[in-house]
């Protein structure tokens, strides 16, 4: 059986099929996408609750007794943390800090996936769509516009992981979207844009981590690079991460 994707590389090679069929498969493939990001989600924390699984700063060191040292969940006697029967699917890693519980079913996330996640994911796409339509550097805004329209379905499954954030969904996606965004732009000034230079790479790569370490002062990251004015559009993508990453880190 050929697959979704052999199929759509297949048509897109011909002139003959109408641009209307294409456009439904691309939407079909990035369904797909969609729905194989929320079934591996889905498999994922079911397999944690079948196996117990307790907060990472619940989790102890335990010797034993070979010079190993080993990891195991803190009984529930011993710790402040309710208990649940793992066959009712409960994540406690998910709720400990949320009070919405994420969904454990397909059939119910699906709904948040298309009611709840894209449509807040596509709004913040927008916010720096905008943003980068107002970049000084016609290559810088090339490579930022150009990151966002060929890899939007990056944010759109990786949003999906928002839900394991319960309540705090809103500020999971604005970091998801921010971060990835980062990420893809970045790809696309190392890939497609005119810099061989490593030590470029290197330094446009350390705005990543200064997205994920409150404090750290931001860089000239453009100094290895002939195209330096993005107009502060990539130190705009930093703070959101940095200030939604310390709500975020406890429950995604």
């Amino acid at each position: 059986m050929v697959s979704l994707e052999e199929y759509w590389a297949r048509a897109a090679s011909l002139e003959a099929v109408p641009s209307q069929l294409l456009s439904t498969l691309r939407r079909a493939l990035a369904m797909s996408t969609l729905f194989g990001a929320a079934l591996g989600i889905v498999a994922g924390i079911r397999a944690e609750a079948s196996l117990g699984v307790v907060p990472a700063d619940h989790w102890g060191a335990v010797d034993s007794g070979q010079g190993h040292v080993r990891q195991r969940a803190v009984r529930p006697a011993e710790s402040s943390i309710p208990t649940y029967n793992s066959e009712r699917n409960v994540i406690l890693a998910g709720q400990r800090r949320a009070r919405v519980p994420p969904p454990t079913n397909i059939l119910t996330m699906t709904p948040k996936i298309f009611l709840q996640v894209r449509p807040q994911v596509h709004e913040h796409l927008q916010h720096w769509i905008d943003r980068a339509r107002k970049i000084p550097s016609s290559e810088l805004q090339e490579q930022a516009l150009a990151s966002i329209a060929a890899k939007t379905f990056h944010c759109e499954g990786g949003g999906i992981y928002s839900l394991l954030a319960g309540d705090r969904y809103r500020e999971a996606i604005r970091f998801i979207v921010a971060y990835q965004t980062i990420s893809d732009y970045l790809d696309n000034l190392c890939d497609r844009s005119t810099s061989l230079d490593p030590d470029d790479f290197r330094i446009l790569h350390t705005s990543m981590h200064h997205a994920l370490t409150p404090g750290a002062k931001l860089d000239d990251y453009y100094r290895f690079r002939d195209e330096q004015d993005d107009g502060g559009y990539l130190a705009a993508l930093v703070m959101p991460v940095r200030k939604c990453w310390p709500v975020c880190r406890p429950t995604i």
